[in-house]
């Protein structure tokens, strides 16, 4: 199965909160996990806003961080290209979904003819 995450599923790979064992379990069934070019700076910052509002330490966050950046290498960047842009716009103004919503639907259409599941 491949999967594509949005940063906010995927961060729970590296800090533990509800529902971070089922992404864990998705992550180890996945032949391929798809993540947007955008997850990288997003899951970053989340990771240094916990850091700032104390909720992990300074050791959790390296430890947190570079395991992020190693998986990081693995996974299959969706990269943001004019035609994903354009097709999100289309999305858009014809059917009824949130931003991110349509954008994720874009990427599904990037992960065409593979069959993946949409987290």
């Amino acid at each position: 199965m491949k999967i594509y995450f949005d940063s906010s599923s995927y961060a729970k790979r590296f800090i533990e909160e509800t529902g971070s064992q089922e992404i864990d379990d998705l992550c180890q069934k996945a032949t391929e996990v798809g993540l947007s070019i955008i997850c990288y700076p997003e899951i970053l910052s989340t990771l240094n806003r916990r850091l700032r509002e104390k909720a992990i330490n300074k050791n959790e966050y390296k430890l947190a961080k570079n395991r992020f950046s190693e998986e990081w290498r693995d996974v299959e960047i969706i990269n943001i290209t004019p035609e994903v842009i354009v097709k999100t716009e289309s999305l858009l103004e014809k059917e009824c979904v949130a931003r991110i919503g349509c954008f994720a639907r874009r990427m599904r259409y990037r992960m065409a003819n593979r069959p993946f599941c949409l987290i």
